[in-house]
C-alpha cells in the first residue's frame, strides 16, 4: 500500500515538471509549405507527371483561370521616331482681307490651278523641313484631270498663245501661269518640245512650243509660306522675286515681277490681286 502511494506521488511530481513553465503560450507551428514532388517520385506512385511550370510562374506570375498559361501582359514596343522625307499638305491662299480658299485638286481646260474650298484642295508633296532645305525646290501635286496623267508638277509656264517674252523685270507686263507641268531642270525655263502638253489637254490649242519652270518654289520652314522665283532667260539667268496674283473673274493664278498691279491690270483689262500661299502640312512635321 505505501509502495503504492509512492509510486502515485512520482506521477504526479513527474507531470508538474513536465507541464509548461508560467507565464508560457505553447502557440501552434505554421503549416510547411508541402514539397512538390518530383515526377520520378510520381510515377512510383502511380501519378501522371506534373504540370510544366513556366518561367512566370517561377517568378511568381499569375496564371489563367484554368491555370494552364500565364497571363503575359503585352510588351510596348519601343522604336526610335522616324521623321519622313517628304511632307503631304494643301496649299492655302490668303489675301489683305482673310483666307480666299485653297489651291483646287482640278485643273481648268486651259491648264491652270484654280481657287477652291478646304474639301477639294490638291494635295501636294514636298521636302521634309525638318531634314531638308526647301529653297527652289520642284512641288508634286499630281491634278484629278483625266488626261493629265504627266503634268504632276506645281509649275508656271508662259502662255502659248500669248505674245510675251520669259524675262521679268519690276516694270515688265511678263508673266507666267501657274498650272500643272511636266518637272523640267532648274533654271531658266525650259521648252517643252512642241507644246505637245498643252495640245492634248486642249484641242484649240496648236502645237507649238511652251517654256515652263518648276524649281521655282521656296517654303519658309518658320511660317511654312510658299514664295515663287522666276529664273530669266541666259545668258543671265537672273533669278528674280515674283508675286503670285489671282484673279477672282478668271479664277486663276500668275506669278509676275511687276511693281505696279494697276498698270499691270490696265494692259491686260483684268482685275488681278496679290495674294499668299501658305503650306498646309496634313502631319505634324518634327524637328530631327
Amino acid at each position: 500500500m505505501r509502495l503504492f502511494a509512492s509510486i502515485l506521488a512520482a506521477s504526479a511530481l513527474l507531470s508538474v515538471c513536465a507541464g509548461p513553465a508560467p507565464g508560457y503560450v505553447q502557440r501552434p507551428r505554421a503549416p510547411t509549405a508541402p514539397v512538390p514532388l518530383t515526377n520520378a517520385v510520381r510515377m512510383r506512385a502511380g501519378f501522371g507527371p506534373a504540370m510544366p511550370r513556366s518561367i512566370l510562374q517561377a517568378r511568381g506570375g499569375t496564371l489563367n483561370p484554368g491555370g494552364k498559361s500565364p497571363l503575359v501582359p503585352a510588351r510596348t514596343p519601343v522604336t526610335s521616331p522616324i521623321i519622313p522625307d517628304t511632307i503631304h499638305g494643301t496649299l492655302r491662299v490668303t489675301r489683305a482681307g482673310g483666307v480666299q480658299g485653297f489651291i483646287d485638286k482640278r485643273a481648268s481646260g486651259f491648264a491652270e490651278y484654280m481657287m477652291g474650298s478646304a474639301a477639294s484642295a490638291l494635295v501636294v508633296t514636298i521636302p521634309n523641313p525638318a531634314k531638308a532645305s526647301t529653297a527652289n525646290i520642284d512641288i508634286l501635286a499630281p491634278v484629278e484631270n483625266s488626261g493629265y496623267e504627266i503634268w504632276r508638277y506645281f509649275g508656271a509656264f508662259i502662255s502659248p498663245w500669248a505674245a510675251g517674252g520669259s524675262n521679268f523685270g519690276p516694270n515688265s507686263y511678263w508673266h507666267a501661269i501657274i498650272g500643272p507641268t511636266i518637272q523640267v531642270p532648274a533654271g531658266p525655263s525650259a521648252i517643252y518640245p512642241d507644246g505637245t502638253a498643252y495640245h492634248h489637254i486642249n484641242s484649240a490649242y496648236n502645237p507649238q512650243e511652251t517654256k515652263m519652270e518648276t524649281a521655282i518654289w521656296t517654303v519658309d520652314p518658320a511660317t511654312l509660306q510658299v514664295r515663287a522665283t522666276w529664273i530669266n532667260d541666259a545668258p543671265n539667268a537672273t533669278p528674280v522675286p515674283a508675286r503670285i496674283l489671282w484673279s477672282p473673274e478668271q479664277n486663276n493664278f500668275l506669278i509676275a515681277a511687276t511693281q505696279n498691279l494697276a498698270t499691270f491690270n490696265g494692259q491686260y483689262g483684268m482685275n488681278y490681286f496679290e495674294v499668299f500661299i501658305t503650306f498646309v502640312p496634313t502631319i505634324v512635321i518634327e524637328s530631327p
